[in-house]
């Protein structure tokens, strides 16, 4: 199910780590319309399995230049920065988009976002949550 939702929204799947998925898309409007749709595709599946057994996903979401090694692996700022939102910051079923993304967000119908501030060891990082 990953794969096809990705690609449907024009993104490309890199890799799979551990629970991780891991996409690149052309702008991060396309990403942020995904994840929603993840969120709403589990959302239904979940309406037909024990609460002990629903599915969740926390997504980040960033935007800039990035090293793609042999089509399989990513690197760089935006990767590392993606992760920290989706893996650390961001609750069940949230998505929360960067700074950066967040600029280059032309409207998406049917959504809205949400400035959010955390503060890890000191340091302030501001996102957007995407609500739709």
């Amino acid at each position: 199910m990953t794969r096809p939702l990705i690609t449907r929204h024009g993104g490309r799947v890199v890799k799979f780590e551990a629970d991780n998925c891991y996409a690149t898309f052309e702008e991060p409007g396309p990403a942020v319309e995904a994840a929603l749709a993840f969120n709403r595709v589990f959302a239904a599946m979940n309406l037909l399995t024990p609460d002990d057994r629903d599915i969740h996903v926390c997504i980040g979401i960033d935007h800039g230049p990035f090293l793609l090694v042999l089509e399989h692996d990513l690197f760089c700022a935006p990767v590392n920065f993606a992760s920290k939102l989706g893996e650390d910051l961001a609750g069940i079923s949230e998505v929360l988009v960067s700074d950066a993304a967040f600029a280059r967000i032309v409207a998406l119908p049917g959504v809205r976002f949400e400035r959010v501030q955390f503060s890890v060891g000191g340091i302030e990082i501001a996102a957007h949550r995407a609500l739709g």
